[in-house]
């Protein structure tokens, strides 16, 4: 598997295009976003979280900000994606809350007491000097991302077709050594959990991508690989996401 750079545009392009999709095709993004929640909220004091400020980077359709908003209480909510489309389902859906569409990579944010992701992180070119810069201003950062074990059983199909398969997953245990290095003086905590999922078919799989706009690696496949790899592959698709949570607490 070789690391890369993403194309920051193609990214864009393809959560605008999804933006009207993307709600209701991922009960499992709804999921990780609850989960991320509850991993800030069982770590960290009531007086720590409500009644704050709050920043939510990559906040999509507003799946995490709902929750935020229900649970939390912020006294002022910052929402953050790449994507303007996203961006503007977030604010039908909600008032008063501010918005920065942009690439979180080049964006100097204001100082917030929690910041917030679910997973958008892995879609960074430099994980921790983001990282660094983000937590630089927050009193807290909790954030999920699928790392390297995602989707597993498409990255083996791939090498069973001689395909190469193009990925900036990091492995868990190495991201999780680095924040405790990193952020030696506050107190973090990590975790990773699974959530499986099934298709009636390879093809459905790749409706499901598209629908939630993470097809990046699609535009990588000559397009009579892929469909010959879809036609071969017609019976049940079971895959997984594996999930990353990461939570640094100032001390």
């Amino acid at each position: 598997m070789k690391y890369f750079r993403y194309d920051k545009s193609t990214i864009s392009y393809n959560f605008d295009r999804a933006s009207e999709t993307y709600g209701a095709s991922d009960c499992i993004h709804h999921n990780i976003a609850k989960d991320v929640l509850g991993f800030v909220v069982s770590r960290c004091c009531v007086d720590c979280l409500y009644d704050k400020s709050i920043l939510e980077i990559g906040c999509g359709t507003g799946v995490l900000t709902s929750l935020i908003l229900e649970n939390l209480y912020p006294i002022q909510m910052i929402c953050n994606d790449l994507s303007e489309r996203m961006l503007g389902c977030v604010t039908k859906q909600h008032q008063g809350i501010f918005t920065i569409c942009g690439d979180a990579e080049d964006i100097d944010f204001p100082f917030c007491n929690l910041v917030i992701s679910s997973m958008a992180f892995q879609w960074f070119n430099d994980l921790y000097a983001t990282v660094r810069k983000i937590k630089d201003n927050a009193n807290i950062m909790v954030f999920s991302m699928p790392v390297f074990g995602t989707f597993c059983e498409l990255y083996q199909m791939y090498d069973r077709y001689g395909l190469e398969f193009k990925s900036v997953l990091h492995e868990y245990e190495d991201v999780k050594r680095k924040m405790l290095m990193e952020f030696a003086g506050n107190a973090v905590f990590c975790d990773r959990r699974q959530y499986s999922m099934k298709f009636a078919s390879l093809k459905c799989f790749y409706r499901y991508l598209w629908m939630i706009g993470a097809n990046y690696n699609i535009h990588n496949i000559a397009q009579n690989d892929l469909v010959a790899m879809i036609m071969d592959n017609d019976n049940e698709f079971t895959t997984c996401y594996d999930v990353m949570f990461c939570l640094v607490h100032n001390l």
